[in-house]
């Protein structure tokens, strides 16, 4: 009884040993997601974390607005997401993305098209 448990001792040992050399993987990413507007109505674009979670927001103009009509979300840490558009004022979505994985370097665009649906490009 006390050799099986010295050698498993011993092994616990050994992988907490082993398990303390490793580096620690960066939870930080510098995944972005860039959303462009084509439609003639203003728009206010909500990243989701997957479970509803609200990570950022931003308003965009229209397409004739050239100098607002895009945004970005930068520095996102891997993970699910998913983009949900709004009109101005209105509780309820427009529409809703598919979910998408960032790993942490990806770099994905998104347009709302001229029937305000977002979609990737």
């Amino acid at each position: 009884m006390k050799k099986k448990y010295f050698a498993h001792m011993a092994g616990v040992m050994l992988v907490c040993l082993l398990l303390s050399a490793c580096e620690e993987i960066p939870l930080g990413g510098d995944s972005k997601v860039e959303v462009c507007n084509f439609d003639d109505e203003e728009y206010l674009v909500r990243l989701y974390v997957r479970g509803g979670i609200v990570a950022d927001e931003c308003e965009l103009g229209t397409a004739f607005d050239v100098s607002d009509r895009c945004d970005e979300f930068e520095d996102l840490p891997a993970g699910w997401y998913y983009l949900a558009v709004y009109e101005d004022g209105d509780d309820e979505a427009t529409d809703v993305s598919e979910e998408f994985y960032l790993d942490g370097e990806d770099d994905l665009d998104f347009i709302i098209d001229s029937t305000g649906d977002i979609e990737e490009d």
